[in-house]
């Protein structure tokens, strides 16, 4: 058993400095899925997760009860919205966008769940709640260059997918609702065009 729980420590001090995005590169089987699990369980705010961390070395420091179940954490896979045959990537942005649209809403307070849920685009969504909800919000995104070596020749793709990665961390949004983005993958950072990813 190895204990990966001070990667915790490092992302609380972090998000405390107002470094809340990142993204980690590693070879695969790498442990880079079974990570990404540990941080959901740690930050989201969907139950009591003590009991799996208080023997862990980061209930010793001392941000570990400040951030413990404290986000609404959205957690995305990204090879899961790939169809088997969607060559082209068609239904691709569609279905993540459509899922990832369901997620948000499920995370909001009861009483804004049903006015956001008549939000027409990502975009109206993620305006929505910006202005009228404080939530924080945890992104866990595993896989996340999954699209650029699937679809490699498929330019749209990419930059749609770019696109929404910039909405969700480059906005109004991502300055006042993510508190944290963490994604993996196998694949560097490089430059698309005039976007970053």
């Amino acid at each position: 058993f190895v204990d990966k729980s001070g990667i915790i420590s490092f992302l609380n001090k972090s998000m405390e400095n107002a470094d809340r995005y990142y993204c980690f590169i590693r070879p695969r089987r790498f442990g880079k899925t079974y990570t990404s699990h540990m941080l959901q369980a740690y930050y989201s705010d969907q139950g009591d997760s003590h009991a799996l961390f208080d023997s862990l070395n980061i209930a010793k420091d001392p941000s570990y009860q400040k951030h413990i179940n404290q986000y609404s954490t959205i957690f995305l896979t990204i090879s899961d919205y790939v169809r088997h045959d969607d060559q082209n990537g068609e239904s691709f942005m569609q279905d993540l966008v459509k899922d990832l649209m369901r997620k948000l809403c499920q995370k909001l307070p009861k009483e804004f769940q049903e006015q956001a849920s008549t939000q027409v685009n990502i975009n109206d969504l993620l305006r929505f709640i910006c202005y009228n909800i404080p939530s924080k919000f945890v992104f866990i995104i595993d896989e996340y260059d999954f699209v650029f070596r699937h679809f490699e020749n498929n330019e749209k793709v990419q930059e749609q997918y770019i696109m929404l990665l910039t909405l969700l961390f480059k906005s109004s949004f991502g300055t006042s609702n993510v508190a944290l983005a963490y994604m993996t993958g196998i694949l560097p950072i490089k430059r698309y065009n005039n976007q970053s990813y």
